[in-house]
């Protein structure tokens, strides 16, 4: 289709005369069918592994229960994990010291739940 610029004194007869020209479509090999499920070759190339899907992979926490993950679960499990790291700690004198550093870590977490639950409240009354 040939397009030209707008002419105003061209009239409708001009604009008729044009859309009935012929359309010339692409040659029917260049075409993919719909049916074929095939990746693009840019795609296939970016889906291989690479050393920081590796990386990624390695660090990311294998979790058995998804439901730990709901928030009143995770707290729970939260408050039982620092209780049993007080009572390793004990059990073990020698190792208390360390078992102490990471209940109060899990202590610094849930004040920051607790602060992040504050400022959700917040935001919903205001």
């Amino acid at each position: 289709i040939k397009i030209s610029a707008f002419n105003p004194t061209s009239g409708i007869d001009q604009i008729q005369r044009q859309s009935s020209a012929p359309i010339s479509l692409p040659e029917h090999q260049s075409l993919r069918p719909a049916e074929v499920n095939e990746q693009p070759r840019l795609e296939r190339l970016y889906a291989l592994p690479s050393i920081d899907d590796f990386i990624a992979q390695q660090l990311r926490p294998y979790i058995l229960d998804a439901e730990v993950l709901a928030p009143a679960r995770f707290r729970s499990v939260l408050a039982q994990t620092r209780d049993s790291l007080r009572g390793y700690a004990k059990k073990h004198p020698r190792s208390a010291r360390r078992f102490g550093r990471l209940a109060l870590l899990l202590d610094e977490e849930t004040g920051l739940l607790d602060l992040l639950q504050m400022y959700r409240s917040a935001l919903l009354q205001g």
